[in-house]
């Protein structure tokens, strides 16, 4: 199993190097809307989440 996955490692790890930065950039703004879609959430009426407050 282990020389099975070694291949796919090795493609995959340019692949996060190139998206921790990525990352990194969009995790501060991810915590300031994370507020805001609280707020938003009940407003979504046509949201099939089932944390949207519908009324009903």
């Amino acid at each position: 199993m282990n020389s099975e996955l070694r291949p796919l490692n090795s493609e995959l790890r340019p692949l996060n190097s190139e998206l921790r930065p990525l990352n990194s950039e969009l995790r501060p703004l991810n915590s300031e809307l994370r507020p805001l879609n609280s707020e938003l959430r009940p407003l979504n009426c046509n949201s099939r989440d089932p944390r949207v407050n519908t009324g009903e």
